[in-house]
């Protein structure tokens, strides 16, 4: 995990264990349908942290942005934007008529920072349309 990634998680931490109590933790869990009982861990800053690392583990830590984002608009912002989010795409081997792209984090979804925005342009061709090309 990239340096930078794991000082954001960090703060991302550190916001939850600041901006939320118990209880609001609770809820954010059932929002992201984490079931709280289950993170391991005793009181609000383990708990939040096993969150955190939960959520890394299934790449959705922009569920957790979204959710914090809706619960406390202005909280977020405080912390730094998290490391940009370079895309990297598959290369298309002659077996396949299709590229993956996929960001960082591994899934195959485009994602922007807050505020930001992604554009991903895809052209696939076929074995037979790349033969045809002199």
């Amino acid at each position: 995990m990239d340096e930078s990634h794991q000082e954001y998680l960090i703060r991302l931490h550190k916001l939850l264990v600041e901006y939320f109590d118990q209880g609001e933790l609770r809820t954010l869990c059932f929002y992201l349908g984490v079931d709280y009982d289950v993170l391991d861990g005793e009181g609000k800053t383990n708990k939040a942290r096993e969150l955190i690392k939960f959520l890394e583990r299934h790449s959705r830590i922009a569920d957790l942005e979204a959710e914090i984002t809706k619960q406390r608009p202005r909280v977020l912002g405080q912390v730094a934007s998290p490391p940009s989010k370079q895309l990297t795409s598959q290369q298309v081997n002659d077996n396949t008529d299709s590229t993956t792209v996929q960001n960082i984090y591994g899934n195959n979804n485009a994602i922007a920072g807050p505020g930001g925005s992604a554009t991903v342009h895809i052209q696939s061709h076929s074995k037979q349309q790349r033969k045809k090309k002199p």
